[in-house]
This record gives structure tokens, C-alpha cells and sequence, in this order.
């Protein structure tokens, strides 16, 4: 025989979940709803531990994720396969067209989501630049500033522990050649206080990094005659400016004429071109005399997943990175 709870039992309903009272019982036993007596006192905090449950973390291995992305990555790429299978072009497949399309939105949000979990902001990175900065204008003897901007541009977790060192050398050359010493700037009308700018942005499926600083730009001359010294370029050779700045990339050049523990051994920013453009990225130069330069770098957000286009010549075919395509006709 069934037993009859010797207790009144206390039975919560809601609108959303049915009455789970024992069928099956011979006396039914006491409801007791707790809407009856509404404690709002209780009843207000749920909305912060909402917002706090929205702020919850969780560690996950990093092969883990990176097996995560892998599978997506092919499940793009068999959808792919199904969506320009030429059998759904078929006009009686109407309906079949519709699910496999509506199926493919759904994997491509599967991947941009996918995607986000690999992305971190640069803040870390930039901060470390601070350090650099101290560490270096100190050495040189130097008043420094670091002004940073965009430090919550997002970018793969891969690729910022990459750009890191990069970044290192162009601080540290910005301070060691750019920024003058204070004396000098006074000279010259300028602050004591030199000044360099981080900053980082999105543009075009890209990520570009730019650091600025006020100091004496460039040495054009300089640069030129440390060139032909060391057999870079003829004697009589006419190049154009951003052609000689770009001479500061070759390898084993420096315009210090003093090795220290900071610049002059000649490697450095021929590291940092290197490391860019094995990111898929560029580098670029821009300075003015008296001003300050500003180097750019460009490079992909995600070394993870590439959408390409794929282009056939006569029979052969090419798959060319969608973001470098600019227009197609």
C-alpha cells in the first residue's frame, strides 16, 4: 500500500512547470504556494547575482580549443562542399535548398563564435610596453612618456604572444633613435618630455598597430651613407625617401656607431620585419623630419581560420585570401 507523508509537504508551482504532487497518494497532502507570502526584501537580489553569473570564467586547455577549432574549421568546409554541390541548383529542390542554406548560416555563426574564444585584447601587451619604456628611456638617459590608445582591440591569443617581442624592439628603437634627449628638445622648441603613442585598431579583417613618437624622425642622409658604407647600396644610387627608410630593415644595419646594451649590434628591427611578414602581415614607415616617424603594422586578427576566393586560370586554381581582395568584377 502507498504511504501518507506524516509531514505536509511544501510544493513550489510556477506557470512554466506542472504540478508533480503524487498521483497516486489516498490523501492529498497540503499545498502550501509561495507566492502567498511574497518576501520582496529576498526577492530584489536576484538581478545581481544575474549580472554576476554573466562575469563567471572558465579555464579551458588550450589543445582543447584549439581541436574545437579544427573540427569547426572542416565543418565549414564540408557545409561548403554541400551548398555548391550542383544537385540543390536542381528546381524541384526548393525546400532542400532552403535547409542547407539556413544550416550553413548556422555553421558560419558556429565559427565567428568559435573564433571569439581565441581572442584576448591587447591590453596585456600594452602594458608590458610600459615597463620597456621606463627600462630603456633610464638607460638612455632619457624622459620618456607612453600613451596608449585601443587597448581593447581584440586579437587571436596566438598571434598577440607573437607581436609581443616585435613591439619590444620598436619601443625600445623608438626611445634609444627617435626620441632626442631633453636637452636637445629644448633646443628645438619641444617639451622635455618625449612622448610615444600605441594605439591599435580594426581595418579591413585586419589588425593595425601603430607606435608614434615626437622625436627627430628619420636621418635620411645618415641612414643613406651607413648604407654605401656597408655596401647596401652603389655609391652613386638615387633612391627615393621611403626607400631609404626601409634600409633600416636590412640585416645587420644600425646607424649607432657605439654598440650598447640597448642598440647598435644590428639586429632588431630586421627581426621585426621578418616576424610580420611571417604573420601574413605588413610594415610599414612613415616619417618626418624634426617630427617623429610612425611605423604601421598590419596583420591578420585570426591565424586560426582564412576565407579565400577561389579563382580558376585556364585549368588551373587559386584560392586568394578574401581579405586581401578588393574588388572583383
Amino acid at each position: 500500500g502507498l504511504v501518507v507523508p506524516p509531514a505536509p509537504t511544501i510544493i513550489v508551482t510556477t506557470p512554466s512547470e506542472p504540478n508533480r504532487s503524487g498521483a497516486g497518494a489516498s490523501t492529498p497532502a497540503p499545498r502550501r504556494s509561495l507566492r502567498s507570502k511574497p518576501r520582496r526584501e529576498k526577492a530584489e537580489p536576484a538581478p545581481k547575482a544575474a549580472a554576476s553569473s554573466e562575469d563567471t570564467w572558465i579555464r579551458v586547455r588550450a589543445d582543447r580549443l584549439d581541436a574545437l577549432l579544427d573540427m569547426v574549421g572542416e565543418l565549414v568546409i564540408a557545409q561548403a562542399m554541400v551548398t555548391e554541390d550542383p544537385v540543390l541548383y536542381d528546381g524541384r529542390l526548393r525546400d532542400l535548398q532552403n535547409k542547407v542554406s539556413h544550416s550553413a548560416k548556422i555553421a558560419r555563426g558556429l565559427q565567428d563564435l568559435s573564433l571569439s574564444l581565441r581572442m584576448v585584447p591587447l591590453k596585456a601587451t600594452f602594458q608590458k610596453m610600459g615597463r620597456v619604456v621606463r627600462d630603456t628611456a633610464m638607460r638612455s638617459e632619457k624622459q620618456v612618456e607612453l600613451n596608449t590608445s585601443g587597448e581593447d582591440t581584440e586579437v587571436d591569443r596566438k598571434l598577440a604572444d607573437i607581436i609581443a617581442d616585435p613591439l619590444v624592439h620598436m619601443v625600445r628603437n623608438a626611445v634609444d633613435h627617435g626620441i632626442e634627449p631633453a636637452e636637445e628638445r629644448l633646443r628645438v622648441g619641444k617639451a622635455p618630455l618625449g612622448t610615444l603613442l600605441l594605439s591599435a585598431r580594426h581595418s579591413g579583417g585586419n589588425v593595425v598597430i601603430e607606435l608614434s613618437d615626437d622625436g627627430r624622425g628619420l636621418l635620411r642622409e645618415k641612414i643613406l651613407a651607413k648604407a654605401q658604407r656597408q655596401g647596401l647600396v652603389a655609391p652613386d644610387a638615387r633612391l627615393a625617401d621611403q626607400e631609404i627608410f626601409n634600409l633600416i630593415f636590412a640585416p645587420g644595419f644600425s646607424t649607432n656607431e657605439t654598440v650598447t646594451d640597448i642598440s647598435g649590434r644590428g639586429v632588431g628591427m630586421d627581426v621585426v620585419r621578418s616576424n610580420v611578414e611571417a604573420l601574413g602581415g605588413r610594415l610599414e614607415i612613415h616619417s618626418v623630419p624634426g617630427q617623429g616617424t610612425t611605423f604601421t603594422m598590419a596583420l591578420p586578427l585570426t591565424l586560426a581560420i582564412l576565407d579565400g576566393m577561389i579563382v580558376r586560370l585556364g585549368k588551373q586554381r587559386f584560392v586568394l585570401p578574401l581579405a586581401n581582395v578588393i574588388e572583383t568584377v
